[in-house]
């Protein structure tokens, strides 16, 4: 399947590109390949990962403590956020 980021979805996947390369060089990019890896996972098995509200499906990503919150459209992907699991999800950066 087609996937698509919402502009706050790539938001925060690239600020934690980021902050991880300024923490350690070669973080940043382990960090977005093992992002890539958990997005061929939801391309392929769409239907791979439990509901967890609503209609959203949530999977871990691997060595990272974020998870990947999407919904299924029609024939694409929506990823509604790339969450550190540290965060509270109500609070606004």
């Amino acid at each position: 399947m087609k996937i698509k980021f919402t502009p706050e979805a790539q938001f925060e996947f690239h600020e934690a590109v980021i902050f991880y390369e300024t923490k350690q060089k070669g973080l940043g990019k382990r960090f977005s390949d093992a992002i890539k890896k958990s997005l061929y996972f939801i391309a392929v098995n769409p239907l791979g990962s439990e509901v967890k509200y609503l209609e959203i499906r949530v999977t871990t990503v691997k060595k990272f403590p974020f998870t990947i919150h999407y919904s299924i459209e029609n024939d694409v992907v929506l990823i509604i956020a790339v969450f550190h699991s540290s965060r509270n999800p109500k609070q606004k950066d």
